[in-house]
Formats: C-alpha cells, structure tokens, sequence
C-alpha cells in the first residue's frame, strides 16, 4: 500500500471518528435536552448545549405567548453585552407579531428556515433592532414547532453561514429535539401551574367560606364577595347589583375602582340596560372580551376593555349579579370565570341569609316597639315551660326587676308564688284556650288569655 492511500485511509479514518464524536455530542445533547422540566431552566440548557453543539457565537430562543401570540425573549447564551439588553429585547419582541404582512414573519409562520440581513429585516423595527444588536455576520433563524404548534423561533449567530452544505437537515433536527424539550418544560410548568392556582382557589373558597359564616351583615357580604373577586381575577373593577326580577330593574349596592362619582352612579339607579342586566334575564354567565364590539355595553368605568358578569341565584332566581371589569382586552380567563361562578354560588346563600337575618330584625324590632308600648302584660314560654319571652307591662305587675334579664328562667320557679302556675298547668292540660281573671301581686286583678301556640308554647 502506497503512502498516499495510507495517508488517505488515515484522513477517512480521522473524519469518521470525528463524525463518531459529533454524533456522540449531539446524543449527549438529545438525551441531556428533556432531563430539565422547569421552563426558565430548560431554556437556558438549551441554548448552552446548541452554543456548543454548533460552535455558534450566540444562539438566542423567541418563545411564543400563547396567550397572546406575541413572541418574547426566553433566553440566550452566551449573555448580551449590557445586562439591561435583555428587557430591552423582551419588550421588542412582545410586539414582533404587529406587522403579519412582513416577508420575515410570513415565512416563519410557514417554518422555513432562512438567514436575516440587513435586507429582509427592513420595515420592521423589532426585527432591524434584533440583526443589529446581535452584531452577527450570519444570523440564522429555525423556527421551532411541533405538530404544527409554534413554539418560538431559535436564532444562530455565527462567523459564517450555517444553512449551505447540508446544514439545513442538522438544524432541523436540532430545532425539533429543543422544541421538545420546549414543549414538554412548557406543558410541565402549566400542570403546576395549575395545581398551585387550585390549590389557592381552594384556600381562598374555604377563607371565603369562614368569613360568611361568622358574618351575616348585607354590607359586610358584598364588600367581601367583590374584594376577593378583584384579588383573584387582577381585575380593576368590580360591581354587585341586586336584581328585582318582578320590576326588572337593577340597583348597584357594591363597587370598587369605578371613577364616577358616587352622585352620578346614583342618578343611574336604579337602571336597566347593560350587560350585567343581560346576563339577570338571562340567568347565564358572560366573558366580554372586548367590550367596545358589545351594544348592550355602558361605560362606568373609562378604562374597561374586558367584562365577566356573573348571575347569583337563590331557588331559581337570578337576585344579583358579579361584574368584574380589567383595563386589558381579552383580560379574563376560563379560571377567572370559574372562579366567580363558585363565588356567586356562595354570594347567593349569604345574601340571602343576610336578608332573612335583616328581615327578621325588622319584624323583631317591629314586635319589639308594639310590646314595649302596650299596657297588657305579654308573657311567651317555650314548649320546656322557659321564658322566651315578657314585656314592660309585666315588670310592674308581678313586682319584678327592671334591671334583670328573665328570659330563659323556668315559670314555674319565677312565678311560683302568684296564681299564674295553677292557671298555666291548666292551660297547658288542656288542648284550648285558656280565659279568666286572676289577681297579680300587685293586688290588682287581670283579664287573662293562655293560649298555646303550636313549635311556639
């Protein structure tokens, strides 16, 4: 064998083992790329292990908002010059997505591959700005999807071109394993993302729970109810308005944020109309996600882009309904929604309690006037012969103090010494009435009526 064909056998052999090694690396790389699952920390050991697979100057990955597909920086290596750079380029690339109609964004969008120059980056100031501060003479750009997901686009920066000789199919390739690793970071971040957000709605139910339990006060109830509806959705305004279905009409008893005075919201009031009146006829929840594109829409609120309002129903019937309004469209979530549903549900049964409760004290204190104010003596007991209850009148008659609460004491023990026992025992032997005459201590005689009330005494 000949020194040429030895020399060449030694350059095969020394290229394959070189082509063993890169594959070697590049392995390394796929199986080291789905170790990290927290998404900030995958997309650093991204980056890292693509820098030094390709030997690249600098390799930068865009992730997609999903939310609102906008791009926005998720990380580079190695770090920008300028540490403030990197929110500078954050903050360019949330609105990289504006301008659909540029060459660069159509092709990307159709996951070619392609080179930016200072040609094909004009007309769009994000992407001008991005070829420049990278300072690259070769800028390539891959865009990484999955299933026909885009997830971002991963940028190259090197010493010269990348895309001829066969790179195309090796950045592909490298494309797809960071867009796995990508997506799988992204949908673990989302899973305890939302366990963390249920387990805080739960807290946040039971929290919700305790406090309208121990609470029973109309006012107290729905400052709570929109307090905590603001806090979970971030919202920037929130309103309570009770709903008289007979008269069809709306009247707000709660609000937060709201920049009209409360003299011009009273000249409102009550009112019919809006979305929230909407949804009490309706009885069914609504997420507005851009409130200027809705008819039945009036502006409270000069900063409202975005509504959710929400029916509380008590027994079938809508009596008040939940707004919550944010200064950003498209500002509320299915979690938010879900979240003020489960919050109308409690709304309803405290509300409703709180105006039992409230209606209650009015008859109590209506009863209370007419007892305190009559000359008869009324005295109540309960079926376990207690005292539930005795008027002014009779303090004077049986001689009893004004100062001492007698209700719960036996009436037997408190008016043992007086007629009224033989007299009771009879009444409560016998099914009927009760009338007669009896003379009281204070040597006075009476007209009397037992009567027995039935649950009462």
């Amino acid at each position: 064998m000949s020194s040429q064909e030895l020399d060449d056998l030694r350059a095969e052999r020394d290229q394959l083992a070189s082509q063993l090694q890169e594959y070697r690396v590049f392995k390394d790389f796929i199986l080291s790329s789905g170790l990290t699952l927290n998404l900030d920390n995958a997309l650093d050991e991204l980056v890292k292990g693509i820098t030094a697979h390709l030997d690249a100057a600098r390799v930068l990955i865009l992730v997609e908002d999903e939310e609102n597909h906008l791009l926005k920086f998720g990380a580079v290596h190695p770090m920008l010059p300028e540490a403030a750079l990197q929110d500078t380029l954050g903050k360019y690339m949330l609105n990289l997505f504006i301008s659909t109609e540029h060459p660069v964004i159509q092709r990307w969008a159709a996951g070619e591959m392609l080179e930016l120059t200072s040609e094909n980056t004009s007309g769009l100031q994000a992407l001008d700005w991005l070829h420049r501060t990278l300072e690259s003479p070769c800028l390539t750009t891959v865009p990484m999807r999955v299933r026909g997901e885009r997830m971002g686009i991963l940028l190259i920066s090197t010493d010269k071109p990348l895309l001829p000789a066969g790179a195309e199919s090796r950045l592909t390739l490298l494309a797809q394993v960071a867009t796995a690793a990508l997506k799988n970071a992204r949908l673990y971040s989302e899973t305890v993302n939302r366990a963390a957000t249920n387990m805080r709605e739960l807290y946040i139910l039971r929290q919700i729970d305790r406090e309208l339990n121990d609470n029973i006060d109309l006012g107290y109830v729905f400052n709570m109810v929109l307090d905590w509806a603001l806090r979970f959705t971030n919202a920037h305004a929130a309103a309570l308005t009770l709903y008289d279905q007979d008269r069809d009409e709306m009247r707000l008893m709660g609000r937060y944020g709201y920049d009209l005075m409360r003299e011009e919201l009273d000249h409102m009031l009550p009112f019919r109309g809006g979305i929230s009146h909407r949804v009490a006829r309706s009885g069914r929840p609504e997420v507005i996600p851009d409130v200027s594109m809705d008819k039945d829409f009036i502006r409270i609120a000069s900063f409202s882009n975005s509504q959710i309002s929400v029916p509380v129903t008590r027994e079938d019937r809508v009596i008040a309904v939940i707004t919550v309004e944010s200064k950003k469209i498209n500002g509320f979530t299915d979690e938010h929604l879900s979240f003020i549903e489960k919050l109308a549900a409690r709304a309803g049964v405290a509300i409703d309690n709180a105006r039992l409760f409230a209606e209650t004290e009015r008859e109590r204190e209506k009863l209370s006037h007419i007892l305190n104010n009559t000359a008869d003596i009324v005295i109540a007991t309960g079926m376990d012969d207690q005292l539930i209850l005795i008027n002014p009148s009779a303090f004077q008659a049986l001689r009893l103090y004004t100062s001492e609460d007698y209700v719960g004491q036996s009436f037997a023990d408190l008016f043992g010494h007086t007629e009224l026992v033989e007299v009771y025992r009879r009444a409560k032997a016998n099914a009927e009435s009760i009338i007669g005459e009896v003379t009281l201590p204070n040597e006075r005689i009476y007209h009397m009526n037992l009567t027995r009330h039935e649950n009462i005494g």
